[in-house]
């Protein structure tokens, strides 16, 4: 367990509670002898189960012999949460092939009373695959964590941190100068992003072809590139001074009215609570890669048609100058929804 940790501390995943299998064994059988004394639940040639309808047929929950299932735990962990932890909604990331199960398994509960039941969703998912084929530890085609650590941290230094080293050398200032430590979390941050979004940078429902090269670059619809250009948004305010004497509520922001691609930008930033909002509700993080991903290749082209640093009139500076500090922090907001770490610089 303390090794599974280490792993989520790495890719920076969290959990408030852990459930133990251990929990769930005893409890399952009671619950089924529970239920089956109400009768929700009945014998079939000496097992203990619940027949739901012709297409999911007899879930099984004890055996003839006494021995639960994981249909039976997986009963007894969902009464934990909802009883326990008044949960409201329930989602399982678990692979496709389990689809079936889960279907049985939340069928059961709704026939055992439990409003929440409807409200149990089963996130199913293809399989990673390597470009050289499936993986399978019988033929030893895997990735084993610490070589996959190991694996992304040579990407990672050699596309940007070793050149950070090199810029070391030649920095006068110590606030210029990226400290090993800094060095050091970056490294996991860049290496975690590209993982975490190369995995949801799909239709969940199909096959994920895991390439390393690919998903490191700093350019393309990657996760280190999303990172790279909310950096590079966000350093515009540092690397610009805000006009002065400049009234923020008066500022008259007209002055896009003639750039429509910064209107097209605008316009997709206010969609950003509709569209977060849809995406939860369908259950579909790619779809938030493809937003944050697309404002990112606005925002970029923006970017190379208007110069800021050299804008004359102050009202157009200050106006330009919020405009990026809107973007970099939807961009900012996106990222972490995806579970990825921002950085300040990169």
């Amino acid at each position: 367990l303390d090794e599974f940790k280490k792993i989520y501390n790495w890719v920076g995943a969290r959990f408030d509670h852990d459930f133990f299998e251990s929990e769930c064994s005893e409890d399952s059988r009671k619950l089924v002898d529970e239920y089956f004394n109400k009768g929700i639940f009945e014998k079939s040639e000496g097992a203990i189960g619940i027949h739901l309808d012709n297409k999911l047929g007899f879930c099984m929950l004890l055996k003839s012999n006494g021995s639960g299932l994981y249909a039976t735990k997986d009963l007894s962990l969902a009464k934990k949460k909802f009883d326990q932890f008044n949960i409201d909604r329930s989602i399982y990331v678990v692979d496709a092939t389990q689809s079936h199960h889960f279907q049985q398994v939340f069928a059961t509960l709704n026939k055992m009373g439990y409003e929440q039941a409807s409200k149990c969703y089963h996130l199913a998912y293809a399989f990673v695959r390597l470009a050289s084929g499936k993986m399978a530890t019988r033929t030893g085609n895997v990735i084993l964590f610490s070589d996959l650590v190991n694996l992304l941290a040579k990407e990672i230094n050699e596309q940007f941190l070793d050149p950070l080293r090199e810029k070391n050398k030649t920095v006068s200032t110590d606030d210029e100068k990226w400290s090993e430590d800094e060095l050091k979390e970056a490294e996991r941050a860049i290496s975690a992003g590209a993982i975490r979004y190369g995995m949801l940078n799909h239709d969940n429902n199909k096959e994920i072809i895991f390439d390393l090269k690919k998903w490191t670059l700093s350019t393309g619809n990657t996760g280190p590139y999303l990172m790279y250009q909310f950096a590079r948004t966000n350093s515009i305010a540092k690397k610009v001074e805000f006009p002065a004497n400049v009234n923020v509520e008066k500022l008259d922001y007209s002055i896009f009215d003639d750039d429509e691609l910064a209107k097209q930008i605008l316009f997709e930033l206010s969609q950003f609570q509709q569209k977060v909002q849809q995406i939860c509700e369908d259950k579909n993080p790619s779809s938030l890669c493809d937003y944050v991903y697309s404002i990112c290749q606005l925002f970029s082209k923006w970017y190379a048609q208007n110069s800021i640093k050299n804008t004359k009139e102050p009202e157009l500076k200050a106006a330009r100058l919020l405009f990026c500090q809107a973007v970099a922090e939807t961009i900012k907001v996106g990222t972490q929804l995806l579970g990825i770490t921002p950085l300040d610089r990169m």
